[in-house]
């Protein structure tokens, strides 16, 4: 198995995009003073071992990368053992205190993980997680203008197959923000469908991980890869304030993550890509100063950046 370790320095992305279509400009997030983000770090990675990250008493981390085929066994309610999806994580470890990254393979041809971590310790109030699976009715976390959150755990078996619900509502995970009347603003999984082909439970969700924290800047965006007959249609391209020539968003003291992938991930044939068939976020100093994106194959990723 190719076990991929990426710059454990300054934060992590990788290489290969889809169609832009940015759902907000550079817009001024709070009124409030705002403090920069300060990165610890970032890495890939495809073990099925844990890769031991940062301390949890002094960062925290959300994916940057989901790739491969999310295909794998559901629950059957008969053997609970027999569950195996296809997973890409990064996770707060409390027996060793560290931050770590794992993927599991299903019974497909592999995925792959990115994470990128700031110097927001997860021990602090600022951090929140929730959780979301299986169509179920969603919880998840109410916080305020100054809350961002973004995906640090997705899995799927047969989840992601890319059918719609009703004709309309294409598979998805995403994180949905929900604005209150009384300011505050809500976080869930609102909106999202994971398909079951078999009748029992396990074929898809994630996890999502929050951090309250003042910020100068906020963009949202959604990124759609290319696809072709070969099966190796991938695109890559800067984020920016606005499109098409807009100014490209620097890495510098700028948290840019995954909240949502929509669309068809079960790899096809042939399968040029691989692992590497899917949605990543590059910000490594060796290949560039700004962030980048790439998405391939029709896959869709939701990305957001803080600074």
């Amino acid at each position: 198995m190719d076990k991929r370790q990426l710059a454990w320095n300054l934060a992590l992305g990788l290489t290969i995009t889809g169609c832009v279509a940015p759902d907000e400009p550079g817009d001024e997030a709070t009124s409030e003073t705002a403090s920069e983000i300060s990165m610890a770090g970032g890495a890939a990675w495809n073990g099925t071992t844990p890769l031991t990250l940062g301390n949890l008493s002094q960062e925290t981390c959300f994916l940057t990368q989901i790739s491969g085929s999310f295909v794998g066994q559901p629950y059957y309610f008969s053997d609970p053992g027999f569950f195996n999806p296809a997973r890409v994580r990064v996770f707060p470890d409390a027996a060793s205190g560290k931050w770590k990254m794992v993927t599991s393979w299903g019974i497909g041809t592999g995925v792959q993980a990115g994470a990128v971590c700031i110097n927001v310790p997860f021990t602090s109030s600022a951090v929140h997680q929730f959780s979301w699976s299986n169509n179920l009715a969603t919880t998840g976390y109410i916080g305020n203008a100054n809350t961002h959150c973004f995906l640090s755990e997705l899995y799927a078996s047969s989840g992601l197959d890319g059918d719609t619900f009703n004709g309309t509502t294409l598979t998805n995970i995403s994180i949905a923000r929900h604005p209150q009347a009384n300011g505050s603003v809500a976080f869930d999984f609102g909106g999202s469908y994971v398909h079951n082909l078999v009748g029992d439970s396990g074929w898809g969700g994630g996890t999502a991980t929050c951090i309250d924290t003042p910020v100068s800047g906020h963009w949202a965006y959604t990124f759609g890869g290319p696809t072709n007959a070969a099966h190796n249609a991938t695109q890559t391209d800067f984020l920016r304030d606005f499109y098409p020539n807009g100014p490209a968003v620097a890495t510098a003291n700028t948290l840019c993550a995954i909240t949502g992938v929509r669309g068809r991930w079960v790899n096809p044939s042939p399968d040029p890509l691989g692992i590497l068939d899917g949605v990543r976020l590059i910000n490594d100093p060796a290949v560039t100063s700004f962030w980048q994106e790439t998405t391939s194959n029709g896959r869709i990723g939701n990305m957001e950046c803080i600074r």
